[in-house]
């Protein structure tokens, strides 16, 4: 059925990105790991069931969602109490062998940095950053990998969140390095994962992930050769 555009105009968005969220918890939350459970209904969940760490890296955008919208302390307890919690159901650690898991994580924890002034966050995605540098190799020429144990494999996941990252840690912390990054995965993605016909990344892309990679082009590649 189609939405008329006053249908549209009129809706609460904020209401019901509220009731979203609330919705969210009510049926994913679990108490004993401090994140969201993978399935629902929760008895769908087997104990050898595959965790997907980056899963979770778009929980914590909800809540920073959340909290830019409503401003909410109780909200930036709940992002803490996340984030330490997955941390922990993680091994201790943000690292992880999936790199793009690690770039969408890096991602929400600089949201969260942002909106919140924390620098435990910061200091997260500094260290996930680091280590996701580790990804960029040879193997045509260069790019980062998926994953630490198939370094031959590029795609566009791993690419493209890599490249954003390393812009929005140069518009942040005006890192030299940072924006030298930006524009080196930019490229390497826009020559071997980019349909020149319709321009639009392969294997695994999303729209935001080729919108923002077009305005990085744009822009930091330019004032990275002036």
């Amino acid at each position: 059925m189609d939405i008329s555009a006053e249908a549209v105009t009129k809706a609460d968005w904020p209401a019901r990105a509220d009731e979203a969220q609330r919705s969210l918890k009510k049926h994913f939350y679990n108490e004993k790991t401090g994140i969201m459970n993978q399935w629902f209904p929760r008895e769908y969940f087997r104990p050898d069931d595959n965790f997907y760490y980056w899963w979770h890296a778009h929980v914590l955008d909800v809540l920073v969602d959340a909290y830019e919208r409503t401003h909410d302390p109780e909200l930036a307890l709940q992002i803490r109490e996340y984030s330490r919690s997955l941390r922990a159901y993680n091994g201790g650690t943000f690292l992880h062998n999936y790199y793009d898991d690690m770039e969408w994580t890096a991602l929400a924890l600089l949201r969260v940095f942002q909106a919140t002034g924390e620098e435990e966050y910061k200091t997260a995605v500094l260290e996930l950053w680091t280590d996701i540098q580790t990804a960029w190799n040879d193997h045509f020429g260069g790019g980062m990998a998926w994953k630490k144990d198939q370094l031959d494999y590029k795609n566009t996941p791993a690419n493209a969140p890599a490249a954003i990252l390393a812009a929005r840690l140069y518009s942040l912390l005006r890192n030299p390095e940072d924006l030298e990054w930006a524009v080196r995965i930019f490229e390497w993605n826009q020559a071997h994962l980019v349909d020149p016909g319709s321009a639009w990344c392969g294997t695994g892309s999303t729209g935001w992930e080729t919108a923002e990679l077009t305005m990085i082009g744009h822009s930091l590649t330019a004032r990275a050769y002036s």
